[in-house]
C-alpha cells in the first residue's frame, strides 16, 4: 500500500512543496519537507545519517590534528543539530511504520538497527566532547597558573619595592644620625682643642714667668706695701691670664687664704681677691693711719 505522493525540496528553492493530505514535517532547521511516504522518509533518514557519519570523520581528523576551533564547532553545533534532525526523522519513521501496520517489535528492531549504523559516530562525538573539555580545563588551569605566577611576581615586586624603600629610609636615618654625630664630634673636638690650646698657652705663660722672689704677705698694713709692690711688678704685669695670677696670689697670702679661698678661679675672681685683701689690710688696726705713723 502506497502513501500519498510526496515532493522533497530545499527551502532555498523557489518550487513549492506539495504534501498529500497536508501532512508532513517541514525543515527541522534544514529546509527539508518530509511527507508521509515511509520509504521516502527512510531514504531521507539514510542520507542524514551519511551526513552525520561524514561529520564524524571530519571530527576524527580534527581530534588528530588538535584543531580545537573545528572541534568546538562540530561538537557544539554541527553534529548536535544533525542528531536532533535524525531523531525527529526516526520518530517520524516509527510513526509511519506503525501506520503501515508494522508490529511494535519490528519498529523496535528497526530502531536498534538504525541507531547501530551511526553508533561509532556517536562514540567519536562523545570522545570529541571529552577532548574539547580536557582542552578547556587545561587551558583554564594554564590561565590560572599564569595569573597566579603574575600575582606572585607582582607580590615579589611589591616586597622588593617595600624593602628598597625601607632600606632607603634606613640609609637616610643613618645618614642623619651620622651627620648629627659628626657635628657633635666636631664640636667636642673643637672644644677639646680650645682647652688644649688654653692649657698650652697657660703652660707657655707660666714657663716665661721669672723666678719669683716674693716673700709671703705677713698680713700687716706695713708689709702690704712691700708685698703689693713686688706682686704687681713680678706677677700682675706679666702677659698671663688672671686665672694664673690668682693661683700665684693664693700661694703668696697663705695666712689670709681663708678670706679668698672660695673665690671662683676666673678673671673676675682675681679682681675680687685683690679687692678683698686691700680692704682687709686698710681696715686692720687703723690701716692707712697706722702705716703713716710708722713711716714718719
Amino acid at each position: 500500500m502506497h502513501g500519498p505522493t510526496v515532493y522533497m525540496t530545499m527551502a532555498t528553492e523557489e518550487e513549492n512543496v506539495e504534501l498529500g493530505h497536508n501532512q508532513g514535517l517541514h525543515g527541522y532547521g534544514f529546509g527539508l519537507a518530509y511527507g508521509t511516504d515511509l520509504e521516502c522518509t527512510k531514504t531521507t533518514l539514510g542520507k542524514e545519517i551519511k551526513k552525520l557519519q561524514f561529520h564524524g570523520e571530519i571530527l576524527k581528523d580534527a581530534i588528530l590534528e588538535k584543531e580545537y576551533q573545528k572541534l568546538q564547532r562540530l561538537t557544539e553545533s554541527t553534529i548536535p543539530s544533525k542528531l536532533d534532525l535524525i531523531e525527529n526523522i526516526i520518530e517520524k519513521v516509527q510513526e509511519l511504520m506503525i501506520d503501515s501496520d508494522n508490529s511494535i517489535q519490528e519498529v523496535k528492531d528497526w530502531n536498534s538497527e538504525t541507531r547501530e549504523s551511526f553508533k561509532s559516530t556517536l562514540e567519536v562525538f562523545e570522545n570529541g566532547k571529552y577532548i574539547l573539555q580536557q582542552y578547556r580545563d587545561e587551558k583554564a588551569r594554564s590561565t590560572k597558573a599564569k595569573l597566579q605566577e603574575e600575582e606572585k611576581e607582582l607580590k615579589e615586586a611589591e616586597i622588593r619595592e617595600r624593602k628598597m624603600f625601607e632600606e632607603q629610609i634606613a640609609k637616610e636615618k643613618f645618614a642623619a644620625e651620622r651627620a648629627l654625630w659628626m657635628e657633635q664630634r666636631k664640636v667636642m673636638l673643637e672644644t677639646k682643642e680650645r682647652e688644649l690650646e688654653m692649657e698650652r698657652i697657660a703652660r707657655g705663660a707660666t714657663a716665661n714667668l721669672p723666678n719669683l722672689n716674693i716673700s709671703p704677705f705677713k698680713g700687716t698694713p706695713k708689709d702690704w706695701i712691700r708685698f703689693n709692690n713686688q706682686f704687681m711688678a713680678q706677677i700682675d704685669s706679666q702677659p698671663v691670664s688672671k686665672t694664673i695670677k690668682l693661683g700665684h696670689l693664693l700661694q703668696c697670702v697663705k695666712g689670709e687664704y681663708y678670706l679668698i679661698g672660695n673665690i671662683l678661679n676666673n678673671d673676675e675672681g682675681y679682681d675680687i681677691a685683690l679687692k678683698i685683701l686691700k680692704g682687709r689690710v686698710w681696715t686692720r688696726e687703723g690701716g692707712l693711719a697706722v702705716h703713716k705713723r710708722e713711716t714718719i
